[in-house]
């Protein structure tokens, strides 16, 4: 083949790419032009007519764009190569006496200034102008060229070494180098992979874990669906940049064969298929200490899966998987104070449904609604009259939440929204949402509590809330407050409660967990003033099981990755 036979066809085939990525990019103009102000049916209702315009303009603008840096692109493109541009800058770069393999070095550094230099033009129209016309750039000039710089370390720090061993595999490797070089660049693409999430996005942006919430638990769930293998989640403080909301995920995993054993409250093994992983169902507590000897992991309720006889047999076991946000039957065990033995609980999956049952309880109390419906029960008829349970207003009461975890953070949320002032313990720290008022520890629940007119305990049932709720803690209560309890009934003396709100020292109370449970039918809490019992069922709803199936695919994902697991017990806690 003769020099000008390849250099036509190399500029018709320059020239054929361009044609195709101008048509290419001109159709997305006009596609997006013919439907700017149609908002699609499965976004109608969520996006509005004018922020979808808005988005059409913005996509345009940057269309737009992009045919001029293509074009500008395909130009450098021909200066450099048919243009004898690099010609030229060989030529430069040999008037420096280095070996052959710098020399090589120097060419590829100087076509990367040259064109990099180019396209800083586009860079700054595309953020100083565009980004800030649609009202989306936070980025000063100065931060526009620390990150330059730093992109630009970056890329000598990676490029260079990768480079060099590109082109000296051209030099010596002889007829396979191609083989070679593309085993190099591979390499080195899967070690970028690796470092950029842990050494190189930090230099830009500022990274922290995702907290646990109604967000997280989603994005986890959609995760989990579609068997996406994620190495965490965590926000990051895009702030000083962009006002767009962006993700990106990178990552890798690995897989195991381990041998899961369900029972308890799933009746069976759960209905998911995941690669890797053997379910084994067990019938009774006998075949669980039976199949346990095999077992990797068990998934059970805690009274089953903390079984001492279970737990003795389960030599091979790494992971426990309750089934339940109560963990009582685990704590304790020596047996699980082994390094390598992790349990977790479902401790946030119930707390939207939870919280709903709270805020109905709250509202019954509140609106005397057990008054109307006994007497309905009994065929009394119609009285107004609810001598001893006066029908307060909530808005603009103050409810104290005891225990702001996951359920906790649901009530208060959905209390906010009422337009009641919201105060809370949490036994960690004090960090807390902007729609709680004020967060303080364990230990002041006894001086907030005079404060509130509604007390909910969302509290896991530990040592240092066994009883906590007694016949002191009533008394400290105003005598128009109710008390709800959804967290463990163990956390109430039972007697004292009863004794606060046959003696009017509370106004009311709403329970769905008890202590005992079941509570026998003649127990004196049957009977007691003011009081709405639920048999322990305010994480029931027409949802099913689907978020904890949801939630146990993204566990299993992450203990055959080597993953940090979810809700992770901390016996030190209790919880």
């Amino acid at each position: 083949m003769t020099a000008s036979t390849f250099t036509t066809i190399f500029l018709v085939a320059v020239a054929l790419t361009l044609a195709v990525d101008l048509w290419l990019l001109v159709r997305q103009i006009a596609s997006v032009r013919r439907h700017r102000d149609a908002v699609p049916a499965a976004f109608a209702g969520r996006v509005g007519a004018e922020a979808h315009r808005k988005a059409a303009d913005y996509t345009v603008a940057h269309t737009r764009l992009a045919i001029l840096s293509t074009v500008a692109g395909t130009l450098v493109l021909v200066a450099l190569t048919r243009g004898r541009g690099v010609a030229f800058l060989t030529g430069l770069t040999g008037i420096v006496d280095v070996p052959p393999l710098v020399q090589d070095l120097l060419l590829i550094v100087a076509v990367v200034l040259i064109t990099g230099i180019l396209s800083l033009p586009f860079s700054l129209y595309r953020t100083f102008v565009i980004e800030q016309r649609f009202g989306f750039n936070r980025t000063t000039f100065a931060t526009w060229l620390a990150d330059l710089g730093k992109g630009i370390l970056v890329g000598a720090l990676l490029g260079l070494p990768i480079a060099a061993v590109v082109i000296a595999l051209m030099r010596w490797a002889g007829g396979l180098w191609w083989l070679w070089a593309w085993t190099a660049w591979m390499g080195f693409q899967l070690v970028v992979l690796a470092l950029y999430p842990t050494l190189i996005a930090p230099l830009f942006n500022k990274f922290t874990p995702m907290p646990e919430g109604p967000a997280r638990t989603r994005i986890e769930a959609l995760l989990a669906r579609c068997g996406f293998a994620s190495k965490g989640l965590f926000t990051m403080d895009g702030s000083k940049r962009s006002a767009h909301g962006n993700a990106y995920f990178t990552g890798f995993g690995r897989a195991k064969r381990i041998v899961m054993i369900a029972a308890g409250p799933l009746g069976s093994a759960p209905p998911i298929d995941v690669p890797g992983v053997e379910f084994v169902t067990a019938k009774s507590l006998d075949d669980m200490v039976a199949q346990a000897a095999n077992a990797d992991a068990i998934i059970a309720g805690d009274d089953v899966a903390c079984n001492d006889r279970v737990l003795a047999a389960a030599k091979k076991l790494r992971w426990i998987a309750v089934y339940s946000a109560g963990v009582e039957s685990c704590l304790g065990k020596p047996a699980l104070m082994k390094p390598g033995i992790t349990v977790t609980n479902m401790r946030a999956v119930a707390g939207p449904v939870m919280a709903e049952h709270t805020v109905a309880l709250m509202f019954a109390l509140s609106r005397s609604l057990q008054v109307s419906v006994g007497r309905q029960a009994t065929g009394e008829g119609w009285n107004r009259n609810f001598a001893g349970s006066q029908p307060q207003a909530l808005t603009g009461k103050t409810v104290l939440v005891a225990g702001l975890g996951g359920i906790g953070l649901e009530v208060a949320k959905r209390a906010h929204a009422l337009g009641m002032k919201v105060i809370a313990t949490r036994h960690s720290s004090r960090d807390k949402p902007e729609y709680v008022s004020y967060v303080g520890l364990s230990d002041e629940l006894p001086t907030l509590i005079p404060q509130a007119d509604v007390v909910v305990a969302a509290l896991p049932l530990v040592p240092s809330t066994t009883n906590l709720f007694d016949e002191k803690m009533f008394a400290r209560m105003k005598k128009t407050a109710f008390f709800i309890n959804v967290g463990r009934g163990g956390s109430v003396v039972t007697n004292d409660l009863v004794a606060a709100l046959n003696n009017g020292t509370i106004a009311g109370a709403g329970l769905d967990v008890t202590e005992p449970e079941p509570l026998p039918k003649d127990h004196a809490l049957w009977k007691a003033k003011n009081i709405i019992i639920t048999p322990h069922m305010s994480a029931q709803s027409d949802l099913g099981q689907g978020a904890r199936i949801l939630i146990l695919r993204e566990q299993l994902r992450r203990f055959l990755s080597g993953d940090k697991l979810l809700s992770v017990v901390d016996f030190s806690k209790g919880y």
